[in-house]
């Protein structure tokens, strides 16, 4: 947990570690297995993130430092994947190494990423969008990990975000009150699962 998240009442951190600090501020997290990951801000101004390992056992390894706009994460025992705006990259999960570009969504951004298998999933909204904009001009898309091109989900969606995937279906809030939505990966039908959702959104795999 985050030092300045809001814990319930009672609940005893007297035997917290902490893995993160210094310059370093936790903005998001993703776990996979025994590991965490998560998105850190360089200094309070926040313009660059690395993006850093952690797990009970080792010291924190950051695998990507000094990335631009990372938006959001998704990872599995083999790769961490990372938006930077409309663009996707990857690194090894477990030691990090170069930065390999996957695909780049032109005049996007990507506002979240799921992952499972072969199948990763994002949502998008046009670059420069309000983030508090309720047009519907997002979307959500799939793309095989092992190639092809991706594959549109849902158009014309409203802050589409949390989207989560267990490789036959995905799973995202949208909407403005948010609901919880879905759609298979083969069939393409989106379908409301719960009305007025909102994330965070796990998906049991």
């Amino acid at each position: 947990f985050a030092s300045d998240a809001r814990l319930p009442e009672g609940f005893d951190v007297a035997g917290a570690k902490a893995v993160l600090g210094g310059s370093l501020f936790a903005r998001s997290m993703v776990p996979h297995g025994n590991a965490a990951f998560i998105i850190a801000e360089e200094g309070k101004q926040g313009a660059k993130q690395t993006l850093v390992r952690i797990t009970a056992s080792e010291p924190p390894r950051a695998l990507a430092a000094h990335r631009p706009g990372v938006g959001a994460i998704a990872a599995d025992a083999a790769r961490l994947y990372w938006a930077e705006g409309g663009s996707i990259f990857s690194t090894a999960s477990t030691t990090g190494g170069a930065a390999k570009g996957l695909i780049r969504f032109p005049g996007a951004r990507v506002t979240s990423l799921g992952m499972s298998g072969t199948s990763l999933v994002a949502s998008l909204v046009p670059k420069g969008l309000d983030p508090f904009s309720s047009e519907p001009v997002g979307a959500v898309v799939s793309l095989s990990l092992t190639g092809g091109k991706p594959t549109v989900l849902a158009t014309r969606q409203v802050r589409p975000s949390e989207v989560g995937t267990d490789g036959a279906t995905a799973v995202w809030v949208a909407g403005y009150p948010a609901d919880l939505r879905s759609a298979n990966l083969l069939s393409r039908e989106v379908r409301t699962l719960a009305a007025r959702a909102g994330g965070p959104v796990l998906i049991d795999q």
